[in-house]
């Protein structure tokens, strides 16, 4: 009668296996996500969280380039220049840390992250590839820009207090002897014109003080409970009055009540839906959404955790250039612009004192969406 003969591994073999599978667990379920490469930028396998980043499987991934998931690599020629040149500087450093770059998922969506960059060599020190670690610092820099944002803006607003206090002085003047001189000459005389002309500009300049003033902390918040959908509905609709473009409502039920000061939220949202005007001169539809929204920890959005009504104002105009998205809220941008820069970075300014968010997002040539983000009481 025969045995099973058993074969037991060596333990040194055993030990290897388990090494072995102790690193794959890690390589695959660290937070970091971790490219290999050849020693000429194609992919041989990633984790789990690049997988996550790019919504690809390892399998989706095998065999392409790095410039594939890399959009700044095709702003150079050839096609994978970009990527010629890291390889060429870790080939001289043996080491590239904190290289910053963008990545491009399977939506078209890109997320900002950090390259540490090491060689794997063979027994012979032959380069036969790279080992790149990749961070997602997509929040860490929104929260930089928007730090840096609210400083640049409060520097500003302080000495925008102190001019818009003294401009007004000096305007109320000129309007008032403009008025003076006005009744007593006719309304025929061609001076009258001169005077009607200087009297809009006065006036239009009277408008940019209120700006600048609103802008400015000078100017508090007088906040109570109100209906905010009621405040929507009627900007929209005063403000569209008599335009080719129509507004599309979609409001969730049981919205949360929100405190705000309500001539100012006004002047927030009527700049928004006058801004969605100048970008569809031939007409089109505003869609306007509220919704009751929490925020925590886990989402892109720098607010303190906790519930807030989110409002969104979508157009379908000719949208804003990606290199400009960024700037749209400083007071001193005003590219291809009708209004003054004022405009928006005043509305950036009043939903900043009422502790919450105004962001946008944009596709050249198809349209713009902001979005508000105000407290909601606790219940």
């Amino acid at each position: 009668m025969c045995k099973d003969t058993i074969i037991q591994k060596p333990d040194g073999e055993r030990k290897l296996a388990t090494a072995q599978d102790f690193f794959e667990n890690i390589f695959m379920t660290t937070v970091d996500g971790f490219i290999v490469t050849d020693h000429v930028g194609y992919i041989i396998r990633v984790n789990n969280a690049i997988e996550g980043m790019l919504g690809l499987t390892s399998q989706d991934l095998a065999g392409k380039h790095l410039a594939d998931i890399i959009p700044e690599a095709t702003k150079d020629t050839p096609y994978k220049d970009m990527v010629s040149r890291i390889f060429l500087e870790i080939s001289e450093k043996k080491f590239i840390d904190r290289f910053e770059t963008t990545l491009l998922n399977v939506e078209n969506k890109t997320s900002r992250v950090e390259f540490t960059i090491s060689l794997l060599k063979d027994k012979n020190s032959t380069v036969t590839g790279t080992v790149i670690s990749v961070r997602d610092i997509t929040e860490r820099r929104m929260l930089e820009q928007e730090l840096l944002r609210a400083k640049r803006l409060e520097s500003i607003s302080a000495l925008a207090g102190g001019i818009a206090s003294d401009f007004d002085s000096i305007l109320t003047t000129i309007l008032g002897n403009i008025n003076i001189v006005q009744n007593f000459i006719s309304t025929d005389d061609k001076n009258f014109v001169y005077l009607a002309t200087a009297e809009k500009e006065a006036l239009r300049a009277k408008d940019l003080i209120n700006q600048l003033t609103t802008f400015s902390k000078n100017r508090g918040l007088l906040k109570k409970k109100d209906s905010l959908i009621e405040v929507l509905t009627s900007v929209a609709q005063q403000s569209l009055k008599g335009s080719k473009v129509a507004c599309e409502f979609n409001f969730a039920a049981d919205i949360w009540a929100v405190e705000f000061d309500r001539e100012q939220i006004i002047q927030v949202l009527r700049s928004l839906f006058m801004n969605a005007e100048h970008s569809m001169p031939e007409g089109g539809i505003i869609n306007i959404d509220a919704e009751n929204y929490f925020i925590d920890k886990h989402l892109n959005i720098p607010l303190k955790q906790g519930r807030y009504l989110k409002i969104t104002i979508k157009d379908q105009g000719i949208g804003i250039l990606n290199e400009y998205i960024q700037d749209i809220f400083d007071p001193y941008f005003k590219k291809g612009r009708k209004r003054s820069g004022l405009v928006l970075a005043s509305a950036y300014s009043i939903i900043k004192k009422h502790n919450g968010l105004i962001s946008v997002e944009s596709e050249f040539g198809a349209g713009t969406t902001f979005f508000i983000y105000l407290p909601a009481q606790e219940v």
